[in-house]
């Protein structure tokens, strides 16, 4: 089975970024840590990535800002006054969309991060939970505590509609755990529940629906016509709008999965997937044929995960080095632990950093780093 050259990126409840690369060993693939983040204060809620940058979004009321090319912390933006819920790009890369719970939505232009439009009330002072951008850039899409589906048109700045999405048993408003754009444009999906509905844009319609057994926790686009749904049980499944059929499960978790993500490569398509326990598991999957490539665990609680084609940049390493100490205890070799090399930041982590990243650090060799001011991530040579 071919091993595509992808990263992983996941935010988790102890406030760090870990990245994971796929990397070939022997006859199969591997997930190794390509870096480890510690800037946030707070639970990373969410994650999004698009071309160069890539943003992480926090409890801890900010979003920071990264050039994966360049491998290091571009900046912060602190605009809002409440936890940071979901992040989104426009399809081109030109701006930044963040929702949170202070109610508000916000556009910010990459590259000079200047705030160009802020929807103050966007849920009616509701926490805004979800949001997604159409492929056009011309359309986003939100979903708040107020049970209240609204569309925005971009180009005008304003919102152009709002769907009410119905009471639950209790009276209150049904909570929306998934909402996201098909590629095409085409169709969108809205998750509720053990359900997930997907809408025809043309006919404003319910096209198709899923009922599960377990609540949806998580679901993306495997093709533009075929889902990947992660439940609390763990298990994962994929359906085809089209045919209007499930076309293969799998209990491909112990435990609940926190979120999915995935990416076509050619004639391949590879899924991510990430468990409350911290195991992340990477898929193939073709003509609802689903095979597991590799998998790593993170020893943290997952939220937010977000798959891209790896960076073959350098520049990272060739900035770090320039300011690096490294020692080595005992005798190397060509498999010196790829896993046991780490970040530390300004000179040490605190307690729980170690727990966390030097726990897999138990061989023989290891490779003790430390960053120069204002170097963010120091990324291993695979």
């Amino acid at each position: 089975m071919p091993v595509p050259d992808l990263e992983i990126i996941v935010g988790t409840y102890e406030e760090f970024l870990l990245g994971y690369k796929t990397v070939k060993k022997e006859d199969s693939g591997c997930l190794v840590e390509s870096f480890a983040d510690h800037a946030h204060r707070a639970s990373i809620r969410s994650v999004c990535a698009n071309g160069k940058f890539m943003a992480s979004g926090s409890a801890d009321e900010t979003i920071h800002l990264y050039d994966m090319k360049a491998r290091m912390e571009s900046g912060m933006l602190v605009h809002h006054n409440g936890t940071v819920n979901c992040l989104s790009f426009s399809p081109n890369g030109s701006h930044l969309l963040s929702g949170a719970d202070d109610g508000s939505i916000s556009v910010v232009r990459t590259g000079s991060w200047q705030l160009e439009k802020v929807f103050a009330k966007a849920h009616k002072g509701e926490a805004v939970t979800s949001l997604s951008v159409h492929p056009s850039g011309k359309l986003a899409l939100s979903v708040g505590c107020d049970a209240t589906l609204r569309t925005w048109n971009l180009v005008k700045g304003r919102q152009a509609y709002a769907t009410n999405l119905g009471k639950n048993r209790t009276g209150k408003g049904r909570a929306v755990s998934c909402l996201l754009w098909s590629a095409s444009g085409s169709m969108y999906v809205v998750a509720v529940g053990a359900e997930v509905y997907v809408y025809d844009v043309h006919t404003a319609g319910i096209i198709y629906t899923v009922q599960l057994a377990k609540k949806v926790t998580c679901v993306c686009f495997c093709e533009d016509t075929e889902l990947a749904i992660g439940d609390d049980g763990g298990t994962l499944s994929f359906h085809s709008i089209c045919e209007k059929k499930q076309l293969n499960t799998l209990v491909a978790h112990e435990h609940r999965i926190k979120c999915v993500s995935s990416i076509s490569i050619k004639e391949d398509n590879f899924v991510a997937s990430a468990s409350s326990d911290g195991q992340i598991k990477l898929w193939n999957y073709k003509n609802g044929k689903v095979n597991e490539v590799c998998c790593a665990n993170s020893n943290c609680r997952i939220t937010c995960l977000v798959i891209l084609q790896a960076s073959k940049s350098r520049q990272g390493n060739k900035h770090a080095a320039q300011g690096v100490t490294q020692t080595c205890n005992g005798a190397g070799g060509e498999e010196e632990d790829l896993e046991s090399k780490r970040l530390r930041k300004d000179g040490g982590h605190s307690e729980s950093v170690n727990k966390v990243l030097v726990n897999r650090a138990k061989k023989s060799c290891s490779l003790d780093v430390t960053c120069t001011r204002g170097q963010k991530w120091l990324v291993e040579d695979v």
